[in-house]
């Protein structure tokens, strides 16, 4: 009866361990589909002469600075998220910090909304951002 029980624990304990590494896996994967989502939108003819305006310094229309700041709501978003998946242990560490680099090359736009709205953002969100904001 011992012997049933312990390989029971065993199989289980193998089970949990599979389980975890396929969260893992299908989070990253869920992460990166977003992420080339994002890059297609951003790339499209939509958005794409908005944000080359915005990075010329040409005067944008008030619908177009309405479109490109919810463009950085939706990263501010997609941020949020990736912080949340990598304190669950969800999203490596080497890929977390090669998005932090990326993080902290924030535009001057994205750092206008961000002051803007920070209080509107997760805790864990602001703790990474408000040391990018003060460089």
């Amino acid at each position: 009866m011992n012997l049933a029980v312990l390989v029971s624990v065993l199989i289980l304990i193998i089970e949990i361990r599979q389980n975890h590494e396929y969260t893992v896996a299908q989070t990253r994967n869920d992460i990166s589909q977003q992420e080339i989502e994002r890059r297609y939108h951003l790339g499209s003819e939509d958005l794409a002469p908005i944000i080359l305006k915005a990075r010329n310094g040409e005067q944008l229309t008030e619908l177009e600075s309405y479109k490109l700041n919810q463009m950085r709501e939706v990263l501010f978003q997609m941020y949020e998220n990736i912080i949340f998946q990598h304190s669950k242990g969800l999203y490596s560490e080497e890929e977390f910090e090669v998005l932090r680099n990326g993080m902290a090359n924030l535009s001057p736009g994205m750092r206008d909304l961000y002051i803007q709205n920070r209080d509107s953002y997760a805790p864990s969100l602001r703790e990474i951002f408000d040391e990018f904001v003060e460089q």
